[in-house]
């Protein structure tokens, strides 16, 4: 198990859109988190139930822990 799944205990799925390439591209590289700005590579986000991040675009999501 991921050392950081272990730490942190819950994770999200967050889905994206078919034609949304940018965000696909994007995350097919290390994840840089802006937590002043709540951004991943630049993508808002909100904190879950979990604490889990979850993209503001993204059309369906689950919280896992």
């Amino acid at each position: 198990m991921s050392g950081r799944l272990t730490v942190g205990g819950s994770f999200t799925v967050n889905t994206v859109a078919r034609d949304d390439r940018a965000i696909v591209r994007k995350f097919t590289k290390p994840v840089e988190v802006d937590t002043d700005a709540m951004t991943l590579n630049g993508f808002p986000f909100h904190d879950g139930v979990t604490g889990a991040p979850i993209l503001d675009q993204a059309p369906a999501y689950v919280e896992c822990e």
